[in-house]
């Protein structure tokens, strides 16, 4: 059994080198697989359309997928008559966090670029284009090592994904805009950069940077994926400028970075499912980003090593094989909450 086992693995392995699938470096703590359930379970609430019962549901499970390490803070607000909230997380007793990340988890109201005439009425499934962004930040959230946790808070926004007719009369980005016309003057000036998630599921992804963001950081971040062997990825070149919700920050004169691949073909379609996506690819950014933060704070990763650019890349089937046979521990799970 266990020979067969490992010519399984072997035969996968080799097989995702011929297919030319993006891959893990083999000591990156990521766990893809959680990543895929967790947005699995967001595609299974339904369209998460601002005002729906999905978007109820969401607020449920993002208490529940909360660990007691962390506190959700619910900001309600009113827009155009509809109650939203954004979810606004940090560690239990923790002071103003100097870097914050974020994502919107809202899903459009209408595929209004589906490529079938008959179908760009209906909602947007958002598996790229909202779930991959949540599940990157509750993977973040395990892995963050004990001690920099006080540093780094969460954002979940509400209503990014409705302007120019996903419902009628509303603007862009309507929940980043609310938070940061809210932050106080210490929150603003204590926050040292933020750094947005959005669309990084494609199962092709590549990440030029986008222009709106600050240079210092995405160099930073970029070079910090291309020493680990993402160069293929992280690309330094310019790429779109995009009204996304890294900019009510940078109004505020916060340095800004959007980690986007705005080339998805599904894009605002029905076809923005599970079978267009790729959790490796969301696992390669939370990776990155997680060694560029520890690395930042001179901190080690929950294993006690640091990584270096000569790690070496593993295939998915691998991961998948040794989840599957081994299992994992993750932490325990408990809901802490409170409206701010």
């Amino acid at each position: 059994m266990t020979m067969l086992v490992l010519f399984l693995i072997v035969a996968s392995m080799n097989a995702s080198k011929i297919t030319g699938e993006q891959s893990l470096r083999d000591n990156s703590l990521v766990n893809f697989g959680e990543i895929r359930e967790t947005m699995q379970a967001q595609i299974d609430m339904g369209p998460r359309i601002p005002g729906s019962e999905a978007s109820l549901l969401f607020k449920d499970w993002i208490l529940d997928k909360t660990s007691d390490t962390w506190e959700v803070n619910m900001q309600n607000f009113t827009y155009l008559e509809m109650e939203l909230r954004n979810y606004y997380i940090t560690k239990i007793g923790a002071d103003i966090p100097e870097i914050l990340f974020g994502a919107h988890y809202d899903s459009r109201a209408i595929a209004n670029l589906d490529p079938n005439p008959f179908l760009t009425d209906n909602p947007v499934p958002g598996a790229n284009d909202g779930a991959s962004g949540v599940s990157a930040i509750l993977e973040m959230m395990t892995l963050i090592p004990e001690g920099l946790e006080e540093k780094v808070g969460f954002i979940l926004f509400d209503g990014e994904d409705q302007g120019s007719g996903g419902m009628d009369s509303w603007e862009w980005i309507v929940g980043s805009n609310y938070f940061a016309d809210n932050m106080s003057e210490e929150q603003v000036n204590n926050t040292q950069v933020f750094v947005l998630f959005d669309m990084i599921a494609d199962d092709e992804l590549r990440l030029p940077y986008e222009t709106n963001g600050n240079r210092t950081y995405i160099d930073e971040i970029w070079n910090t994926g291309i020493d680990l062997g993402y160069d293929d990825i992280f690309v330094i070149e310019a790429g779109p400028n995009l009204i996304d919700d890294h900019i009510p920050f940078k109004r505020l004169g916060i340095p800004s970075v959007d980690i986007i691949d705005f080339t998805y073909p599904e894009w605002h379609t029905t076809n923005d499912d599970m079978d267009h996506i790729d959790p490796v690819s969301v696992a390669i950014v939370v990776d990155t980003v997680l060694v560029w933060l520890t690395d930042r704070y001179e901190f080690t990763l929950s294993d006690g090593t640091q990584p270096t650019s000569e790690n070496t890349p593993v295939h998915l089937e691998f991961y998948l094989f040794s989840f599957l046979l081994l299992g994992g521990a993750r932490k325990s799970l408990d809901r802490k909450t409170r409206v701010i």
